[in-house]
C-alpha cells in the first residue's frame, strides 16, 4: 500500500515538472512601456449660439413674432456679406412663461398677469477660416458678429445661462466660442507619435539588458478628451443640479479662448524581447 502511494506521488511530481518545463518553454518574455502622442491644433472657426423668440398671450401671435424675429436675424447676418458665414437654425421650442421662481422663493409679490406663449429657436452662427487672422483682424470679426446679433434682436446664449437663472445673479459668460475641427485626424497622428515613443523607450531599456525588441504582444490605449476648462466646470454643475448638456460632437471642440487645443493619446505596449 505504501509503495503504491509512493509511486503515485512520483508520477504526479514528474508530471508537474514536465508541465512547468513546457510552460516555461512556451512563455514569452515581454517589456512594458508607455508612449504619449500630443498634437496641438488651432481653432479655425468662430461660433455664436443665439436664441430667437417671439412671445404673446395667443400662440398665433407668438408664432408671427417669432417668424419676424428669425427673418430679422437672418437678414442681419446675410447683410454682412462675409464669406464662409453660416446662419443655421436648430431646434424649435414652444414654452409658457409664468411666474419667476426666484420671486416666489424670495417672498416677492407675484404678478397676476396671464402666462405668455413663446416660440423660440436656437441658431448657430459660424464663421470658418479664421486660422490665418491676426489679433486685430480677429477682434474686428468678433465685434461685427456680436454687434450684429444684438442689433438683430437675438439673444446670445451661454453655457452659464441655466446657472444664472438658478441663482438669480449675473455671471461671466462667453459670448463667442472658438471651434477646433479635425480632431479625428489629429488623434490619428497622436497614435503614431505614441507608438513611436513607446518603441523607442522599449529599445532603450532592452539595450541595457542586451536584449532585442520584437513584435507587439499586447497594447492598450487611453486618450484625454480635448476640453475647455470652462466646459469641465460646467459638467460638474450639470451633474449637481441634474441639468442636461447638449449633444456631444467628437469631431469638433469648443473653447472659450482662442488658443491651441492639444489632442493627446497614451499607449501602454508590451513588446516581445529576445
Amino acid at each position: 500500500m505504501l509503495n503504491r502511494r509512493f509511486r503515485l506521488f512520483a508520477v504526479l511530481l514528474v508530471s508537474g515538472l514536465l508541465a512547468i518545463e513546457t510552460f516555461g518553454a512556451d512563455s514569452v518574455r515581454t517589456i512594458r512601456v508607455t508612449g504619449t502622442g500630443r498634437v496641438p491644433i488651432k481653432p479655425d472657426e468662430i461660433e455664436l449660439q443665439l436664441d430667437v423668440a417671439g412671445s404673446a398671450q395667443l400662440a398665433s401671435e407668438a408664432l408671427k413674432k417669432y417668424n419676424q424675429a428669425l427673418k430679422q436675424a437672418r437678414d442681419a447676418f446675410t447683410g454682412l456679406k462675409m464669406a464662409n458665414l453660416e446662419f443655421k437654425p436648430l431646434g424649435v421650442s414652444v414654452k409658457q412663461i409664468g411666474q419667476n421662481p426666484n420671486q416666489i422663493f424670495n417672498g416677492q409679490p407675484q404678478e397676476n398677469s396671464a402666462a405668455q406663449v413663446t416660440f423660440g429657436r436656437s441658431v448657430r452662427v459660424s464663421l470658418k477660416g479664421i486660422g490665418e487672422l491676426d489679433a486685430a483682424g480677429l477682434s474686428e470679426v468678433l465685434v461685427k458678429l456680436i454687434d450684429t446679433a444684438k442689433d438683430s434682436g437675438a439673444s446670445i446664449k451661454s453655457q452659464n445661462d441655466q446657472l444664472s437663472r438658478i441663482y438669480g445673479t449675473q455671471m461671466t459668460n462667453a459670448m463667442a466660442y472658438f471651434v477646433v475641427n479635425g480632431v479625428d485626424e489629429a488623434r490619428e497622428k497622436s497614435y503614431e507619435q505614441a507608438m513611436k515613443t513607446a518603441r523607442q523607450r522599449a529599445e532603450r531599456l532592452a539595450k541595457l539588458s542586451n536584449a532585442t525588441v520584437g513584435n507587439v504582444h499586447t497594447i492598450s490605449e487611453s486618450f484625454a478628451e480635448p476640453k475647455d476648462s470652462e466646459n469641465a466646470q460646467m459638467r460638474v454643475i450639470y451633474a449637481v443640479y441634474g441639468m442636461q448638456q447638449g449633444e456631444k460632437d467628437d469631431h469638433r471642440v469648443l473653447s472659450s479662448e482662442y488658443k491651441d487645443v492639444d489632442v493627446e493619446v497614451t499607449l501602454t505596449v508590451d513588446f516581445e524581447i529576445e
